[in-house]
């Protein structure tokens, strides 16, 4: 997994983080009035290779959405491969990323807040909605699809979560193998019986995520 650091066209006022994992932060709210009508995005182009524009519109939130000005973005090999096989021109590129809320719809129902440091993930390089992708200064998410970054983790981290964290739920809960046994829920220390669970590629990025699950479940 390789991290890129996104650059964006303003800057929040500074935020005083004084709270743990799982509260909101308490943070400066940004004047939505300096958002801007363009940005900067790594996008398609004819062949599906990438190409940087600059006068990329800018994405219009729905209900149900929040938009995130981005600070790192991670590599998927997806990024690539999506281009090659599916050529979609214009649609941006890159899945993984780690911001800034800047702006929540006012409809979308979520505890997320302006100034919220969150990281998530986008389906990258879709034909049927070029505006999702991450490798752009702003990105439009579902709010259900980021997490809240915790104060002392580093950003850089949190980057590669989305993809590799939504694909280790897939594997061992929601459409794998669904485990009973879950971290907040882990087996018991009285019980003797080893939990078997075969990972092939363990030594990869989504691979060590999904050790880390398996080894939080006792």
């Amino acid at each position: 997994m390789y991290f890129v650091q996104a650059k964006a066209s303003i800057n929040l006022p500074r935020r005083c983080f004084t709270t743990m994992k799982g509260q909101k932060y308490q943070a400066a709210l940004l004047n939505t009035k300096t958002l801007p009508i363009s940005q900067t995005a790594l996008v398609q182009d004819e062949d599906g290779k990438p190409k940087i524009i600059n006068n990329m519109a800018f994405p219009q939130l729905s209900s149900g959405d929040i938009m995130v000005k981005t600070m790192m973005v991670a590599l998927n090999p997806s990024d690539y491969k999506m281009g090659a096989a599916f050529p979609s021109p214009q649609a941006v590129i890159g899945n993984d990323f780690v911001g800034t809320v800047v702006k929540v719809h006012e409809k979308t129902n979520t505890d997320i807040i302006m100034g919220d440091v969150v990281c998530g993930f986008v389906h990258g390089s879709n034909p049927a909605d070029k505006f999702s992708g991450a490798f752009a200064q702003y990105v439009r998410v579902p709010a259900d699809l980021v997490l809240r970054v915790p104060v002392h983790s580093k950003v850089e981290y949190a980057a590669s979560l989305g993809l590799g964290f939504a694909t280790a739920d897939m594997a061992l809960w929601n459409g794998g193998l669904e485990l009973e046994l879950k971290p907040e829920k882990p087996k018991p220390s009285t019980d003797s019986k080893p939990l078997v669970v075969l990972l092939y590629g363990a030594s990869t990025a989504t691979g060590t995520m999904i050790l880390s699950c398996c080894s939080s479940l006792g």
